[in-house]
């Protein structure tokens, strides 16, 4: 199974993703863990010359939030969440 493989079997990737910055944790036999960073944007846009790497029993993937969504959620944590009124409310007009 490849990486890419992996991600649409869990469910594939969301609009949220960072495919361009995915990372591949891999254990040694000694059991140290190694990370390399995979670029499966590019894999899924030219499959031919992309990272789509073969993965290995207990290899992990993590797929990281892009940077618009970071802050996405640093707006609602930080300013929606914490106003004491929701900013999208309409006033009544009488």
């Amino acid at each position: 199974m490849t990486a890419l493989q992996a991600i649409a079997s869990a469910g594939g990737h969301t609009d949220e993703a960072s495919m361009s910055d995915v990372v591949l944790i891999r254990r040694d036999a000694c059991g140290r863990a190694d990370g390399s960073k995979l670029d499966l944007a590019s894999a899924t846009a030219t499959p031919d010359k992309g990272e789509d790497v073969l993965l290995m029993p207990h290899d992990t993937l993590v797929v990281p939030r892009s940077k618009i969504a970071n802050m996405d959620l640093f707006v609602k944590q930080y300013i929606r969440d914490l106003l004491p009124v929701q900013p999208y409310l309409s006033p009544t007009i009488p």
